[in-house]
């Protein structure tokens, strides 16, 4: 069987159903805009390591492939799309359309760590004022309660406990939080204020546009509005979640209550996405003495 009709035909209906919407989404683009076409013309079962070790490195380096330049990317995308090809054989293993994976042992590039920097407490509220009304209460979710893009733009009014205070994350079908739980974080009086006051009868969504539908991007409103701060950018929404965890962690916050709101299932994630600000270490050095008394 072709690679090409067998991740067609076969592979991406299957995710389609198993995954999340983005995650289907994202396999679907790594297939059929660079592995389909790297391998198109072969049969499962002539695809060798080799073969995706070429891929790799042309990937890289961008090197001619079939007449055509490609770009170089970096090695974090290529990784994605390793993982994705890795995917992609083990169910043709399983599902018994070839007997062993080519890519199983094929490594992936070691990544360099490149985390965003982190805000600082005053740039964050000039980035909050200098917001546009109807995306300020948006920002505030991200950086009094740390959601992510796809969480911020699924939220329901149905997801708001008003009488606890909290918001609930719901993984729903076909639109499911990243570990596919559901999980619940308090909300602190300012964040009850802003969703409060920006409370509509467009729809379900809290944020949406004038039709009701839920956005699906502002990263031009949330530069312009850097820009009006005078904070240095581009500044991204996963920007502004780092910072949540990372000031919920410097202003004293137990670090397993801040891996539950972040959801994360490992502990050691929590900690990689903190930052320490500067101004957080020259305070904590001070307290660092060894006087007897």
């Amino acid at each position: 069987i072709l690679f090409k009709t067998f991740a067609e035909e076969e592979f991406l209906p299957w995710s389609k159903m198993q995954h999340s919407a983005n995650h289907s989404l994202r396999l679907q683009f790594a297939l059929k805009v660079h592995l389909v076409p790297f391998f198109k013309g072969f049969c499962l079962n002539e695809i060798t390591p080799k073969m995706i070790e070429d891929y790799k490195r042309m990937r890289h380096h961008g090197s001619y492939q079939r007449g055509k330049k490609s770009t170089p990317v970096s090695e974090a995308t290529i990784n994605r799309e390793i993982c994705c090809l890795k995917v992609v054989f083990r169910k043709a293993v399983e599902w018994e359309r070839l007997e062993d994976s080519p890519a199983k042992k094929v490594k992936t590039f070691k990544e360099s760590p490149n985390s965003p920097r982190l805000l600082e407490e005053d740039e964050i509220i000039r980035l909050l004022e200098a917001m546009p009304e109807r995306l300020k209460p948006l920002i505030a979710c991200v950086v009094y309660a740390g959601l992510r893009k796809t969480e911020l733009f699924q939220l329901q009014w149905a997801d708001i406990n008003w009488k606890t205070q909290e918001l609930n994350v719901v993984s729903r079908r076909g639109q499911h939080t990243k570990n596919y739980e559901s999980r619940r974080i308090p909300m602190n009086d300012i964040l009850v204020k802003a969703l409060r006051q920006h409370r509509h009868l467009k729809g379900p969504y809290v944020f949406c546009d004038e039709t009701g539908k839920p956005y699906s991007d502002i990263r031009t409103a949330l530069n312009h509005a850097a820009d009006r701060a005078r904070i240095a950018g581009p500044i991204r929404l996963h920007q502004l979640r780092h910072a949540f965890c990372s000031h919920a962690l410097m202003q004293g916050i137990d670090p397993r209550t801040v891996q539950k709101w972040m959801g994360h299932k490992d502990l050691k994630t929590t900690l990689r996405y903190a930052h320490v600000s500067p101004d957080h270490e020259r305070s904590a050095i001070q307290r660092l003495h060894y006087e007897s008394g």
